[in-house]
Protein backbone atom coordinates (compact mmCIF):
# COMPACT_ATOMS: atom_id res chain seq x y z
CA UNK A 1 0.00 0.00 0.00
CA UNK A 2 2.81 2.47 0.79
CA UNK A 3 4.70 4.03 -2.11
CA UNK A 4 7.34 6.06 -0.25
CA UNK A 5 8.15 8.23 2.74
CA UNK A 6 6.85 11.68 1.86
CA UNK A 7 8.13 13.92 4.66
CA UNK A 8 8.77 14.23 8.36
CA UNK A 9 7.12 17.08 10.25
CA UNK A 10 8.82 18.81 13.16
CA UNK A 11 7.06 21.22 15.52
CA UNK A 12 9.10 24.36 16.07
CA UNK A 13 8.70 27.23 18.51
CA UNK A 14 11.31 29.34 16.69
CA UNK A 15 11.01 28.89 12.91
CA UNK A 16 13.66 31.50 12.07
CA UNK A 17 16.28 29.63 14.11
CA UNK A 18 15.22 26.28 12.67
CA UNK A 19 15.33 27.66 9.12
CA UNK A 20 18.88 28.87 9.78
CA UNK A 21 19.84 25.39 10.97
CA UNK A 22 18.30 23.47 8.08
CA UNK A 23 19.21 25.99 5.36
CA UNK A 24 22.54 27.47 6.45
CA UNK A 25 24.00 24.59 8.45
CA UNK A 26 22.66 21.62 6.47
CA UNK A 27 22.23 23.21 3.03
CA UNK A 28 18.54 22.40 2.56
CA UNK A 29 16.43 24.57 0.27
CA UNK A 30 13.13 26.19 1.31
CA UNK A 31 10.63 25.08 -1.33
CA UNK A 32 7.34 26.25 0.23
CA UNK A 33 5.90 28.33 3.04
CA UNK A 34 2.18 28.35 3.72
CA UNK A 35 -0.16 29.34 6.54
CA UNK A 36 -3.27 27.25 7.15
CA UNK A 37 -6.33 28.40 9.08
CA UNK A 38 -10.02 27.65 8.96
CA UNK A 39 -12.25 24.65 8.59
CA UNK A 40 -9.97 22.53 6.35
CA UNK A 41 -7.00 22.40 8.74
CA UNK A 42 -9.27 22.26 11.80
CA UNK A 43 -11.02 19.19 10.37
CA UNK A 44 -7.80 17.60 9.10
CA UNK A 45 -6.02 17.82 12.48
CA UNK A 46 -9.14 17.80 14.67
CA UNK A 47 -8.00 21.00 16.42
CA UNK A 48 -10.43 23.90 16.62
CA UNK A 49 -9.00 27.40 16.09
CA UNK A 50 -5.61 26.17 14.86
CA UNK A 51 -3.31 28.46 12.90
CA UNK A 52 -0.35 26.64 11.41
CA UNK A 53 2.48 27.93 9.23
CA UNK A 54 4.58 25.23 7.62
CA UNK A 55 7.90 25.43 5.84
CA UNK A 56 8.92 22.65 3.42
CA UNK A 57 12.64 22.06 3.02
CA UNK A 58 14.31 19.74 0.50
CA UNK A 59 17.71 18.23 -0.14
CA UNK A 60 18.56 18.84 -3.80
CA UNK A 61 15.97 17.33 -6.14
CA UNK A 62 14.77 14.66 -3.75
CA UNK A 63 11.05 14.19 -3.10
CA UNK A 64 11.64 13.56 0.61
CA UNK A 65 11.12 16.71 2.66
CA UNK A 66 11.20 18.09 6.15
CA UNK A 67 8.20 20.17 7.20
CA UNK A 68 8.67 22.64 10.03
CA UNK A 69 5.34 23.31 11.74
CA UNK A 70 4.95 26.59 13.61
CA UNK A 71 1.62 26.54 15.42
CA UNK A 72 0.65 30.03 16.56
CA UNK A 73 -2.88 29.17 17.72
CA UNK A 74 -3.40 27.55 20.11
CA UNK A 75 -0.19 28.63 21.79
CA UNK A 76 2.16 25.69 22.36
CA UNK A 77 4.60 26.07 25.22
CA UNK A 78 6.33 22.72 25.23
CA UNK A 79 9.59 21.55 23.73
CA UNK A 80 9.67 21.09 19.95
CA UNK A 81 9.14 17.53 18.80
CA UNK A 82 8.35 15.46 15.78
CA UNK A 83 4.90 16.45 14.60
CA UNK A 84 4.28 13.59 12.19
CA UNK A 85 5.60 11.35 9.47
CA UNK A 86 3.87 11.27 6.10
CA UNK A 87 3.61 8.46 3.57
CA UNK A 88 2.46 8.51 -0.04
CA UNK A 89 -0.04 5.70 -0.56
CA UNK A 90 -1.65 4.01 -3.58
CA UNK A 91 -5.31 3.76 -2.50
CA UNK A 92 -6.24 5.82 0.55
CA UNK A 93 -9.86 4.66 0.73
CA UNK A 94 -8.80 1.01 0.81
CA UNK A 95 -6.12 1.74 3.41
CA UNK A 96 -8.63 3.71 5.51
CA UNK A 97 -10.87 0.62 5.72
CA UNK A 98 -7.87 -1.48 6.76
CA UNK A 99 -6.96 1.01 9.50
CA UNK A 100 -10.47 0.78 10.92
CA UNK A 101 -10.26 -3.02 10.82
CA UNK A 102 -7.11 -2.86 12.97
CA UNK A 103 -8.66 -0.36 15.44
CA UNK A 104 -6.29 2.46 14.50
CA UNK A 105 -7.20 5.84 16.00
CA UNK A 106 -8.49 8.01 13.15
CA UNK A 107 -7.87 11.77 13.46
CA UNK A 108 -9.54 12.73 10.17
CA UNK A 109 -11.23 10.74 7.44
CA UNK A 110 -9.90 10.93 3.83
CA UNK A 111 -10.46 14.36 2.31
CA UNK A 112 -9.32 16.27 -0.77
CA UNK A 113 -6.86 19.12 -0.11
CA UNK A 114 -7.80 22.69 -0.98
CA UNK A 115 -5.80 22.57 -4.23
CA UNK A 116 -7.54 19.36 -5.34
CA UNK A 117 -4.23 17.55 -5.92
CA UNK A 118 -4.17 15.12 -3.01
CA UNK A 119 -6.50 13.03 -0.89
CA UNK A 120 -5.19 12.90 2.67
CA UNK A 121 -5.95 11.97 6.23
CA UNK A 122 -4.29 11.70 9.62
CA UNK A 123 -4.31 8.81 12.06
CA UNK A 124 -2.20 7.79 15.05
CA UNK A 125 -0.01 4.75 15.40
CA UNK A 126 -0.50 2.51 18.42
CA UNK A 127 1.76 4.73 20.57
CA UNK A 128 -0.02 7.95 19.62
CA UNK A 129 2.39 9.25 16.95
CA UNK A 130 0.67 11.29 14.26
CA UNK A 131 0.79 9.72 10.76
CA UNK A 132 -0.26 11.51 7.57
CA UNK A 133 -1.34 9.40 4.59
CA UNK A 134 -1.47 11.05 1.15
CA UNK A 135 -2.77 9.74 -2.16
CA UNK A 136 -1.71 11.85 -5.14
CA UNK A 137 -4.66 12.44 -7.48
Amino acid sequence: MLKNVRHTGIITLHPEKQLTFYQKCLGMKLVMKKTLTGQFVETLLNLQGIELTYYKLAIGNTRWLIELWHITKPVINHLPSTAHIAFTVKDLDKLYKQLIKYSVEIVSTPMIDEAGRNKLMFCKDYEGNLVELVEEL
